[in-house]
């Protein structure tokens, strides 16, 4: 029985590297085809507006490529989260009680 148990184990240890493989093709070939699918001006439109109304002033950038974008983004949506648990705390009416 213990003979058969370094094959399989060998075995094993192989197929996971062949996951981890095909896993990190997945994510290059995931961040060099997304960027062509984002539509890059309507989300940096959304961002500028976003940014200048937070800074409650003006927020501008030559050009934006996809992982700023992405960032950016992740930015903005934090940003309106916080905004949003802090007006929903705030309209929760207080017990007096």
């Amino acid at each position: 029985m213990k003979a058969f148990a370094r094959p399989r184990l060998v075995c094993a240890a192989r197929y996971a590297a062949y996951a981890v493989v095909a896993l990190f093709a997945l994510g290059v070939a995931a961040a060099l085809v997304l960027p062509a699918f984002l539509d890059t001006q309507r989300v940096a439109a959304e961002l500028q507006a976003n940014l200048s109304h937070a800074v409650q002033g003006e927020v501008a950038w030559e050009k934006l490529d996809g992982g700023q974008a992405v960032r950016a983004a992740a930015a903005v949506a934090c940003q309106r989260a916080r905004s949003l648990s802090a007006s929903a705390s705030s309209s929760v009416p207080k017990n007096t009680e």
